[in-house]
């Protein structure tokens, strides 16, 4: 949100099918992330002087997955 007003908002399939709930959770936060870096970018390319954002999670195994830099057995598979 921006001016107390929502900047972006999305809806649609994912593009690959997931295996359990966690893995899904695990893409959405991904397609997430990735919009995320690219709109606090060209905010601060156009001279806004925004704080660090913060993308938060509800599913445990997905954080773990996105926050421990090693390939675990069961998510080398995922396309993100």
């Amino acid at each position: 949100m921006l001016a107390q007003g929502i900047t972006s908002w999305l809806s649609h399939k994912q593009k690959s099918v997931a295996l359990s709930s966690t893995e899904a959770e695990y893409i959405a936060l991904s397609d997430c992330s990735r919009q995320l870096v690219w709109t606090s970018n060209l905010l601060s390319e156009i001279g806004f002087d925004i704080p660090v954002p913060h993308l938060y999670g509800d599913n445990l195994g997905s954080l773990f997955w996105s926050t421990n830099p090693v390939q675990e057995k069961r998510s080398k598979h995922i396309d993100i």
